[in-house]
C-alpha cells in the first residue's frame, strides 16, 4: 500500500538524524561489516516491494563493447574477492569497549528513537529515497539495522536506491549491490580504513586503495611472472587494470593484458595455484578452467570500464555544476558589495598573497551563497577589503612620492644630487609617519615638496657614505701604489668610467670620465630602479691610464698631481689649442688627451714599412707630456676669438672624405671618412697643418696615388 504524502513529510525531518550514523561504527566493525557485505541466502525469501525491472545503460559505451562475445557467467573462482585484501600490520581487531564517557559522547539514543520506532514498512519507504552512501551508513548504525538491510528482504530497496542515481551501470555479477554502492560512492581505502592521502580506484579490479596499501595488494604482470613464474597464458586469466590510453573505443579482453598492467596481488597467487592444480588432473579440466577464468577476467574489466565511462561522466558534470554554482556565488557577492558601495578597484587581486587567494576562494567557492551564509561571510570580506583598500592607498601614495622624489632630485645641483639614492634604496621606514596620515585623505604638492626637504638630511647621511666606501674600494683595487693614501675620492685625478646598459646603449662606454660625485649622480640618475649595489659589481671602473693622463694635464695646468678637484674646480672652463675648437671640463680635457694619446700610438702601429722616413714629417705627437703645458690652459676671451670656425664651403670636399696623409703613412682605410667639422681639427691636431685642398680626398683617389697595403706604387 503507497505510503500518503503526509507520511513522506513525516519522514523527512528524521532522514537529517542520518547525518550522525557514520559515527555508530569503530573503523574495525566497519571493515568487519565491509568483508562480510553479501545478502545471506539462508533469509526468507519475501519482498514486501516487488523487483525493480532491468535497467537499461544509458551511459555510451563503444558498439563493439555490446556486440563483445562473453560466455555466459559461471560460478567464479573467488567468491569473495574483498576478504583477500592484505591489510596493514598495524590494523588488529578491537578487543576493547569504548568508555562509557566515549560511547555516551557517539552515540545518543533520543537522535533515532523516533526513527526506530517507526513502522517496518515507513523506514523501507523512507530508505529507498536516500543516497547510495547514507543507506550504506544507515545500515551500520546498529546489528539490527545491518540485519534488517543486509537481509534478502531489502534487495528492492538497494536496487531502488541505485535505479535513482543517473545513468548508473547495472550491478556487476561478482558484486552485491551494497558492496557494489561502497565501491563507488565510499572514499576509504578498503585494506586500512584510512581517507588521508591519495586513494587510488581500479574499478576493473573492484578495490579502492591508498597509496601504501596498493603496494601491497597491486602489483605488475613483469613482478607476477619474476615472483610466481606462472605459464605464459596466465596472465590472460586475471582481470587487470587495462591500458592507460585506449588505442581504439572497443571492449577489453583479458587476452591483451600486458606486463606493463596492474593485478590483484592475492587473486593472482590463487588462480595460479588453482591453475598449477587442474593442470596435473586432466587436460579437459585445465581448458575449461581457462575458459571460465578468461570469460570473468574479461567481462569484469569491460564492466568496470562501464563503470569508469560514467565516473568520469559524473566528474564532469559535477565540475560542471560547479563552475556554474560558482559563478552564481560570485555575482550575488558581487551585487552585495556593491550595495555596501565597496569598490572594485580595492579589491585584493596581487600574486602569491594570502589575502587575495582567501578572497578568491570566497568569492569563486563552489557552494551556494545563502543569506545567512552571506552574513557569516560579510565581516570576514569586510576585513580583508579594508587591509587591501588600505594597502592600495598607501601604494599609490607611494607612487606619488616616487614621483615627486625624482623631480626633486633632478632639480638640485650635483652636490646635493650626488647624496641622494636611488629609488629602489630608499629607506621607505621613514615614510611611516606620513603614510599613516594622509593615505586615506591623500596629500598636497606642498606637503610633497616638504617632505622631500626634511627627508633630504636623512638621505644623505645614509646613501653618500655608503656610496663612496665602494668607490674607495674600487679606486684602490685599480691603483695598488696609492691603496695606503687617504681621501683619494676627492683628488681631481680620480677619474672613474662607467659600462652601465645606458652608456652602452648610446654607445660612450669609455667615452666621459666622471668624478666621484658625477659618477653616482650618472649610475643614480640612469638606474632609479635598481639597487646601487649593482653598480659595485660591474659597471662602474677606475682606469689607471686616464688617471696617469689626468696628473700629465693637473701639471700641465701647474698644480701639485696630488691636488684636491676643487682646486681644478677654480680655473673654470679649459680649453685645448690643438685645435679644438671648444671650451671644456678638466673631466672632458682629460678624455680629449687621453684619446688623442691613444689614436697616436694605434697609428704608430700601422705605419707602413714604405713611410717610416717620412713619420716625423707627416705625424706628430701634439698631446705629450713635453707638449701638454704649451696647448692647454683655463679658458678665456681670446680662446673665443680664435675658436671661430673654419668656412668649411670655401674648400670643397669630396663625397668620402679620407685624410691623405694617413693613408700615405698606414696605406689602410681609417676605420670611417672625416666629417667637414673635423677636418681642420684633424689636419691640426694631427699633422700640424692647416687643411688645404687636396689634403681630403676619395678613397679610389688614394688607391691611385699611393697604391693600397701590400702593393705601394
Amino acid at each position: 500500500m503507497p505510503v500518503s504524502v503526509s507520511v513522506k513529510d513525516q519522514t523527512t525531518t528524521n532522514i537529517m538524524a542520518l547525518q550522525k550514523l557514520n559515527e555508530l561504527v569503530t573503523s574495525h566493525q566497519l571493515r568487519a561489516l565491509l568483508l562480510n557485505m553479501e545478502l545471506p541466502n539462508s533469509l526468507p525469501e519475501d519482498i514486501p516491494y516487488p523487483d525493480a525491472p532491468s535497467q537499461t545503460l544509458s551511459v555510451t559505451t563503444p558498439a563493439s563493447a555490446a556486440s563483445h562475445d562473453v560466455p555466459p557467467a559461471q560460478t567464479p573462482f573467488v567468491l569473495n574477492r574483498l576478504s583477500l585484501i592484505i591489510p596493514p600490520p598495524f590494523l588488529k581487531p578491537s578487543t576493547t569497549k569504548l568508555s562509557s564517557r566515549k560511547a555516551s559522547k557517539r552515540f545518543r539514543p533520543g537522535a533515532l528513537k523516533d526513527f526506530i520506532d517507526l513502522p517496518l514498512d515507513v523506514v523501507f519507504e523512507i530508505a529507498s529515497y536516500i543516497e547510495p552512501i547514507d543507506l550504506l551508513h544507515l545500515t551500520r548504525v546498529s546489528k539490527e539495522f545491518r540485519t534488517l538491510f543486509m537481509s534478502r528482504n531489502s534487495l528492492s530497496i538497494w536496487r531502488r536506491v541505485l535505479r535513482q542515481v543517473e545513468e548508473l551501470p547495472k550491478c556487476p555479477q561478482d558484486l552485491t549491490e551494497p558492496q557494489y554502492a561502497s565501491l563507488l560512492f565510499e572514499k576509504f581505502c578498503m585494506a586500512c580504513l584510512g581517507t588521508r592521502g591519495k586513494i587510488k580506484v581500479q574499478l576493473k579490479l573492484r578495490l579502492r586503495l591508498c597509496t601504501s596499501c596498493l603496494k601491497k595488494n597491486m602489483v605488475t604482470g613483469r613482478v607476477l611472472k619474476s615472483r610466481l613464474k606462472p605459464p605464459n597464458e596466465a596472465l590472460s586469466l586475471l582481470p587487470s587494470s587495462g591500458p592507460t590510453i585506449y588505442p581504439r573505443l572497443s571492449a577489453l579482453d583479458s587476452l591483451e593484458n600486458t606486463d606493463a598492467m596492474l593485478y590483484f596481488l592475492p587473486e593472482a597467487e590463487l588462480v595460479f595455484a588453482e591453475l598449477s592444480l587442474r593442470k596435473s588432473t586432466s587436460p579437459a579440466e585445465y581448458d575449461g578452467f581457462l575458459l571460465e577464468q578468461h570469460a570473468q577476467a574479461t567481462r569484469m574489466m569491460n564492466e568496470g570500464l562501464e563503470m569508469d565511462f560514467w565516473a568520469n561522466l559524473l566528474e564532469g558534470r559535477k565540475v560542471s555544476e560547479g563552475h556554474k554554482t560558482a559563478l552564481k556565488r560570485r555575482k550575488r557577492i558581487m551585487t552585495e558589495m556593491k550595495a555596501l558601495g565597496w569598490e572594485k578597484k580595492y579589491f585584493p587581486d596581487e600574486d602569491d598573497d594570502t589575502d587575495t587567494d582567501q578572497w578568491d576562494d570566497y568569492l569563486n567557492e563552489a557552494k551556494e551563497l545563502t543569506t545567512r551564509g552571506w552574513n557569516i561571510l560579510r565581516p570576514k570580506m569586510l576585513e580583508i577589503y579594508e587591509r587591501s583598500k588600505r594597502n592600495i592607498q598607501t601604494r599609490m601614495l607611494l607612487d606619488r612620492i616616487e614621483v615627486a622624489y625624482r623631480n626633486f632630485r633632478k632639480h638640485q645641483e650635483l652636490s646635493k644630487r650626488a647624496q641622494l639614492p636611488t629609488w629602489r634604496d630608499f629607506p621607505t621606514s621613514c615614510l611611516d609617519d606620513f603614510l599613516d596620515t594622509h593615505w586615506s585623505t591623500g596629500c598636497t604638492d606642498l606637503e610633497l615638496d616638504a617632505l622631500m626637504s626634511e627627508l633630504q638630511p636623512l638621505l644623505s647621511e645614509d646613501f653618500l657614505p655608503r656610496a663612496k666606501s665602494s668607490l674607495d674600494a674600487i679606486l684602490r683595487k685599480c691603483n695598488s701604489e696609492e691603496r695606503h693614501t687617504s681621501n683619494l675620492l676627492h683628488k681631481a685625478k680620480t677619474l672613474f668610467i662607467c659600462s652601465c646598459d645606458q652608456c652602452k646603449i648610446k654607445q660612450k662606454v669609455g667615452m666621459v670620465f666622471f668624478s666621484y660625485l658625477e659618477i653616482i649622480d650618472h649610475w643614480v640618475g640612469a638606474h632609479m630602479d635598481s639597487p646601487w649595489v649593482l653598480a659595485i659589481f660591474d659597471d662602474i671602473k677606475a682606469d689607471s691610464q686616464a688617471m696617469k693622463v689626468a696628473e700629465d694635464v693637473i701639471l700641465a695646468l701647474g698644480l701639485p698631481k696630488n691636488c684636491a678637484r676643487k682646486d681644478v674646480a677654480k680655473l673654470g672652463k679649459l680649453v685645448c689649442r690643438c685645435g679644438h675648437p671648444n671650451a671644456m671640463t678638466f673631466e672632458r680635457l682629460v678624455y680629449h688627451v687621453y684619446s688623442e694619446r691613444v689614436w697616436y700610438q694605434s697609428i704608430l702601429g700601422m705605419i707602413h714599412p714604405t713611410a717610416t722616413h717620412i713619420v716625423k714629417e707627416l705625424l706628430i705627437d701634439t698631446h705629450n707630456v713635453k707638449n701638454l703645458p704649451m696647448i692647454i690652459s683655463p679658458h678665456s676671451l681670446n680662446d673665443e676669438n680664435e675658436a671661430q670656425p673654419i668656412p668649411h664651403h670655401t674648400i670643397p670636399t669630396s663625397k668620402e672624405g679620407y685624410c691623405r696623409y694617413c693613408y700615405q703613412l698606414t696605406l689602410r682605410v681609417q676605420p670611417r671618412p672625416l666629417k667637414a667639422a673635423e677636418e681642420a681639427f684633424h689636419m691640426k691636431s694631427k699633422h700640424g697643418k692647416a687643411r688645404i685642398d687636396g689634403d681630403i680626398a676619395a678613397l679610389d683617389q688614394l688607391a691611385a696615388m699611393y697604391g693600397t697595403y701590400g702593393c705601394s706604387s
